[in-house]
């Protein structure tokens, strides 16, 4: 019974303070609105992966993966071939490249392909997707027989040894300043009513 005169009460003065009310809930969509502008409005966005092909057959795997979208249509990933593993790795340390897949000699026979990437570049997570994927309808239409291809990640690096808090961090980070928007559009409001001036 306590917690529901509380919670009346509450409400009563929320509504009584219209001007903190107001604030409230328009911080909230601006904060929603600056964390898409830091993020650039990336959904939907077409991630770039470079391709080592050392098969002759390779080209059906790479027409799979870029064949994986999204329901719009457009391309998850956007395959782009690189001339040895030297430069593959290159373009993952310069951050042109969200992956580097190797496709090796042979692998319709040792079903095995290699994906190497950076895992704390955010866009290797649908890179890596997206290759997991077109292996598997690949496999599913090609090779027509089980088991399907084995995609072994390798990663770039020491980006597999993130401990948990390190994988946390970010987000409580984003968490705390969600929880200081109610604060800020309180004093926010406080230094208007009491007219007071920066």
């Amino acid at each position: 019974m306590n917690t529901w005169l509380v919670f009346v009460k509450t409400l009563r003065e929320q509504f009584r303070n219209r001007a903190m009310l107001a604030s409230t809930l328009l911080f909230a969509p601006c904060f929603v609105l600056l964390y898409w502008l830091i993020l650039g409005g990336n959904a939907g966005a077409s991630y770039p992966i470079s391709v080592l092909n050392q098969s002759l057959s390779g080209a059906g795997l790479v027409s799979a993966v870029e064949n994986v979208r999204y329901p719009n249509g457009q391309a998850l990933v956007h395959p782009r071939p690189v001339e040895g593993l030297d430069a593959g790795l290159a373009s993952l340390r310069s951050r042109t490249a969200a992956g580097l897949l190797v496709i090796p000699r042979g692998f319709e026979g040792s079903r095995t392909i290699t994906l190497y990437g950076d895992q704390t570049d955010p866009r290797y997570t649908p890179a890596a997707i997206a290759v997991q994927a077109g292996a598997s309808d690949y496999a599913a239409r090609v090779l027509q027989a089980p088991p399907g291809l084995t995609v072994t990640e390798q990663a770039l690096g020491g980006s597999a040894s993130r401990s948990e808090f390190e994988t946390y961090v970010p987000p409580l980070i984003i968490l705390a300043v969600i929880l200081t928007l109610f604060q800020t559009a309180a004093a926010f409001t406080r230094e208007l009513e009491t007219g007071a001036r920066a």
